[in-house]
Order: structure tokens, then sequence, then C-alpha cells
């Protein structure tokens, strides 16, 4: 039977165009599943969140680097920032030392943001803290700030907080008495450039009040038996981030020394900090 003309060219015309349909609806599905499978490379392919560790005044990297393995046992990254007495002379040289180890952080090709957690002890927050952020927005790294452990801090800065940072700095070397001399010299001269110490109190003042370390959680974490930092201090500070409508948590031991919690509850402090910094990139 033949076909007229007319109807040829109506099957011709429904068949292409079903034809487009049909190609149309697989270039769909490869799509989909294309987005599906970069999704999967993309989760993969997902930078690891930081953690940067801030030490307190005449700390050295090797204990920072014990609290790294905190936040390694999540398969995380962890770079240490020391308050080593030379660096407390002045904030440019602080400054210079944050600036020089943040080349340290790996940033993706891509730059994907990286969800980041700053651990801070005692004096880290008027010392550290400041070079800190300012090294980040320098080499515009592409860190998204998370939240924010303060372990016995934030603090006055006070002479007794120097000497007892230098006392345990003595008590910890394994080197002749004779090179601690150098150290010492130095700590003598920071209790005599007190002034310094107070600027820096208020430079700490002004970070901890910025919009950028209100918008994030906070753990504190600090000891009634702290003779260096007094609870009540951090409890000003707490209740002050309290107001201002900061997210705030917190855990006090009633027995543990200053920057000391970790040693005498290792468990416990580690399922703190674990629970907090998951909590704050999930």
């Amino acid at each position: 039977m033949k076909v007229p003309p007319v109807t040829m060219r109506a099957l011709q015309m429904f068949t292409r165009g079903k034809a487009r349909a049909d190609i149309v609806s697989v270039a769909s599905s490869s799509r989909v599943t294309s987005r599906a499978h970069v999704a999967s490379d993309h989760d993969e392919e997902k930078p690891k969140p930081l953690a940067l560790l801030c030490g307190w005044a005449a700390c050295s990297e090797a204990p920072l680097k014990k609290y790294s393995k905190i936040y390694q046992q999540l398969g995380w990254e962890a770079h240490v920032f020391p308050g080593s007495i030379p660096l407390l002379w002045s904030h440019l040289l602080m400054y210079s030392s944050v600036n020089w180890r943040m080349r340290n952080v790996a940033v993706k090709e891509d730059n994907q943001p990286r969800d980041v957690i700053m651990h801070l002890f005692s004096s880290a927050p008027g010392f550290v803290l400041p070079c800190l952020l300012q090294a980040m927005s320098k080499h515009q790294t592409g860190l998204c700030l998370r939240g924010l452990v303060f372990d016995s801090s934030p603090t006055r800065i006070s002479r007794d907080m120097i000497w007892v940072g230098a006392r345990d700095r003595i008590e910890s070397a394994r080197v002749n008495p004779v090179l601690l001399g150098p150290p010492v010299a130095v700590t003598f001269a920071i209790d005599w450039l007190y002034n310094h110490l107070e600027n820096t109190e208020r430079r700490m003042h002004d970070v901890l009040s910025s919009p950028l370390v209100q918008s994030v959680p906070h753990l504190y974490l600090y000891s009634k038996a702290d003779a260096v930092v007094r609870p009540s201090h951090i409890e000003k500070w707490k209740n002050y981030q309290l107001s201002r409508g900061v997210a705030v948590s917190s855990h006090v031991w009633d027995d543990s020394q200053h920057n000391k919690h970790f040693r005498k509850y290792p468990k416990e402090y580690t399922k703190l900090v674990q629970d907090f910094a998951l909590g704050c990139v999930q």
C-alpha cells in the first residue's frame, strides 16, 4: 500500500522528532550521571580539614605536636605555631614566623575552601592569633574558620604568666644549664618590656571581639586549680561571647594545672576536642 506524501512527511517528522527526543533523553541521562560522578569525585577530593595549633608563651613545637595527634586521628592535617621566647619580642617577629609557617599549609589548586579549627593555648589569642589571621588574609589561602578551642585561655597577659612559661621551659630542657642563659636573659627583657605585653592584651581583646571570631563556635577548656589564669577571667570572656550570640561550650576540671589538662585527662580531653571539631565541620 502506497503511503500518501503528506502522511509520509508526517511520519518522517515524527520519526525525526522521536529520535531527537531520544538523543536529548540520553544526553540528559548522561549529564545526570556525569554530575553524580563529578560529585563523587569532588567528595573524594575534598580537602581535609585543618587544625592550626597556636602555642603559649615560651612554647616550642614538641608539646604542640602531641596535641596534633588529636586531630590526626580524625584524618585531618595539623600545623603548629609555637610562641617561643624570641618571638615575643615584637609583633613583627611573631608575624614573620607565622607568615613563614603559613607557606606549609597546603591549599588545593582549585581553591576549594578548607575547614579550619584553631586550637589556642593560654596567651596565644594575644600573641599568635592576630598574626595568624593576618597571614591567612595575606596568602588568600581559602581557609574557612569553623571553630575555636581555648585551652587555659584567653588570659590576661601578666608577668606571672611569662615567668611560669620560662620556668617550665627550663625544667623541661635537657641541655647544659649554661646554655639556658640567653632564654633567661630574654625573659628578663620581656618582663622589663611590660608595656609591650599590655599592648598585646589590647590586641587580643580586639581580635576576640572581631566579627570573624564571633561568627564561629567556641570551646573553653580550663581548670579551677590553674595558678596562672584565673577561672573567673576565662568565664568573663565566655559570658561576654555568649552575650554576643556566640555558640559557646565549655568544660572545667577541678585539679589540672595550666596547659596540662590533656596530660592529666588525655581520653576526656581528646573526646571533648574531637566531638567539638567534628560538630563544627559537619
